[in-house]
């Protein structure tokens, strides 16, 4: 509500992102009054059809602000010549367009839910940049059988997410000579080995950019200031150490018990454990809940380009009432308890000890999931992830 006694009127960029229907449901719980807009940009810096329409749409609804997920250069520049406060929430990681000129438009106020690229960007100059952890509604609909889940009764250990066995940009990659191909993949390698620090870029732009530039096509528009190194180490590295990874840790916890994978892809390798069930693609906000809440163990790998972030998969298995089984992040042990709240592991082998542990040990696993969902529904809502936004930005 306005000071004037008004509803605040939002602008609502909708593209369907994942935490689309629970925003719109918790701001209008926030007595906002929303309008929304719905259309396809052609490219992100530039589309003078999109920005056109997106202009007469403002003017017509004359909203107090706009809102999307995520950062859109086209939004934040047709905001700043209709003088209307633009709000960005990202929670994809890399999001290259924070790295447009349109990210310096007084404008904006971007809020990401990654500290670690919050402060990495606010010392590279950029105002206007808030830290936002993601969040769920508080009363988030329990989901339903539905689909690929008609007949799921429950999994002793799940994993939702990608897999990026096929979709993940260096194998991709044509041509690269063999010493660089062996370097980047030793790299890739020793980084598996550590959790909480990233240093992929730097070992790359000491030695081996020059060769990887020569083999790989990076283009850039010219409005934007990222650099081939950055690129490179979170669109093709860390996306390829998560593919390891979440392929290995599957593995892995398939040694231990069964396990149910819900996901784009099923890699040649774990189908053949004979102890992994594939059940496709679940829906977000309707079939995830129900397999969060009926495994026992629900794993969490993070993407590696995320810094210190916690992925929206944790926040959603706590609303569910799941128990949360993830990888070291420096913010989940600020937003949850370990071991009282979230259990964490900083490798396979620690991994598998607890996954082995909880299993056995009912009482202690349904005690922390219960807590996890009760810190969620305290602390980590949309709703007061709303209160945060207008006071920081309106």
């Amino acid at each position: 509500m306005r000071g004037d006694g008004h509803k605040i009127r939002i602008a609502y960029y909708d593209w369907d992102s994942l935490m689309q229907e629970d925003m719109l449901y918790s701001l209008e719980q926030a007595d906002c009054e929303v309008v929304r807009f719905q259309g396809t940009m052609e490219h992100y810096g530039k589309d003078e059809c999109f920005s056109e329409a997106f202009r007469k749409f403002l003017k017509e609804q004359k909203p107090d602000a706009c809102f999307s997920f995520n950062f859109f250069p086209l939004i934040s520049d047709v905001c700043q010549r209709e003088e209307i406060r633009y709000l960005s929430w990202s929670f994809d990681s890399p999001l290259l367009n924070l790295y447009s000129d349109a990210a310096g438009n007084s404008c904006n106020r971007i809020f990401h839910f990654d500290r670690g690229i919050c402060e990495r960007m606010q010392r590279e100059g950029m105002k206007n940049l808030y830290h936002l952890p993601l969040a769920v509604r508080a009363d988030r609909p329990v989901g339903q059988r539905s689909g690929v889940l008609a007949s799921f009764t429950g999994a002793d250990i799940s994993f939702v997410g990608r897999i990026y066995d096929k979709k993940n940009f260096y194998d991709q990659i044509q041509y690269l000579p063999e010493w660089l191909k062996g370097y980047l993949e030793g790299l890739m390698e020793a980084q598996k080995q550590v959790w909480g620090y990233n240093f992929q870029e730097e070992c790359i732009r000491r030695k081996g950019l020059k060769e990887i530039c020569h083999y790989v096509k990076m283009e850039q528009p010219s409005d934007f200031h990222y650099t081939p190194a950055f690129v490179f180490a979170n669109l093709f590295l860390n996306q390829k150490i998560t593919a390891m990874e979440r392929e290995e840790a599957l593995w892995r916890l398939a040694q231990i018990a069964d396990v149910s994978l819900y996901s784009d892809s099923f890699p040649e390798s774990l189908a053949k454990t004979g102890r992994i069930h594939y059940g496709g693609v679940v829906e977000n906000t309707t079939e995830a809940p129900v397999v969060y809440r009926g495994s026992r163990i629900n794993l969490n790998m993070t993407l590696r380009s995320i810094m210190t972030g916690i992925p929206l998969r944790v926040f959603e298995i706590a609303a569910a009432g799941g128990f949360v089984l993830s990888n070291y992040q420096e913010e989940l042990c600020e937003c949850f308890e370990p071991e009282k709240e979230i259990v964490l592991f900083g490798s396979m082998e620690e991994m598998e000890d607890k996954a082995r542990y909880f299993l056995e040990h009912e009482e202690e696993r349904k005690r922390i999931a219960e807590a996890s969902r009760k810190r969620m529904e305290a602390e980590h809502t949309l709703q007061r992830r709303i209160e945060t936004i207008f006071s920081l930005a309106l």
